[in-house]
């Protein structure tokens, strides 16, 4: 299944004024991996299903790069296809 908007061509890997979207909810419980560069160690964090979630990387190969902090532009926490998310949207 593709979402529309995110076919091949339509948008442009690490340009995201050519995304569709860059918010939208999780469809799935997400394990997400959470770095803490003064310990310089991982976490993992479970992210129920529905939680809102930024967009802050999309990769050439057509899956995003996700994190729960809404105000960050870089930085991500999980990678997973436009299909795992629900609500994709501009802003929040």
């Amino acid at each position: 299944m593709i979402v529309e908007g995110w076919s091949r061509g339509e948008w442009k890997p690490h340009h995201n004024e050519t995304w569709p979207a860059e918010f939208g909810e999780v469809k799935e419980d997400t394990t997400f991996s959470i770095w803490d560069h003064k310990t310089r160690e991982s976490t993992e964090k479970i992210i129920p299903a529905g939680t809102t979630v930024r967009i802050v990387m999309v990769s050439r190969f057509g899956d995003v790069g996700i994190t729960h902090d809404l105000e960050t532009e870089v930085g991500y926490h999980a990678r997973i296809f436009p299909e795992g998310l629900d609500n994709l949207r501009k802003e929040l």
